[in-house]
């Protein structure tokens, strides 16, 4: 009868100890998992970084092409002559450089307010940081 009782009591404690070990070893795996997400996610940071920076220095390039198309077809004036009936030619080029350059000056602006719109209105797409978050959400609740 002690036999038995003892037989059952040690049989439960192996039981406990079984659990316990098994709640050790899923503990460790978290730890790696976690160790692993943070390393992703250093990993996508760098990576967005890259890109949003990659994509700044296009969008640059891009208008100060335009800046250079924009100074390369104004008119230029010429300097070096002074005789009256030029005077008069010369002030009106003087005008309508003035309406040309408010032109320009324009332009740019709704350039820029263009770009700003554009980077304002940018929507993301899901970051792979996200991704990776649901994926191991779901292999937590698989276990």
């Amino acid at each position: 009868m002690y036999q038995a009782y003892f037989l059952g009591h040690m049989n439960a404690l192996k039981a406990i100890k079984g659990r316990k070990n098994q709640n050790i070893q899923e503990s460790k795996v978290l730890v790696k998992l976690s160790q692993s997400m943070k390393l992703y996610k250093q990993r996508v940071n760098h990576f967005e970084q890259l890109q949003y920076k990659q994509q700044l220095a296009i969008s640059n390039q891009k208008i100060k092409q335009t800046i250079e198309r924009i100074h390369q077809s104004s008119p230029s004036i010429d300097k070096t002559s002074v005789s009256l009936p030029r005077l008069k030619k010369r002030n009106q080029e003087e005008e309508d450089i003035k309406k040309e350059n408010a032109r320009i000056k324009l332009k740019l602006e709704t350039m820029k307010g263009n770009i700003s719109n554009r980077q304002s209105k940018y929507e993301k797409p899901k970051r792979y940081e996200e991704v990776l978050q649901e994926y191991f959400k779901q292999k937590l609740q698989q276990q």
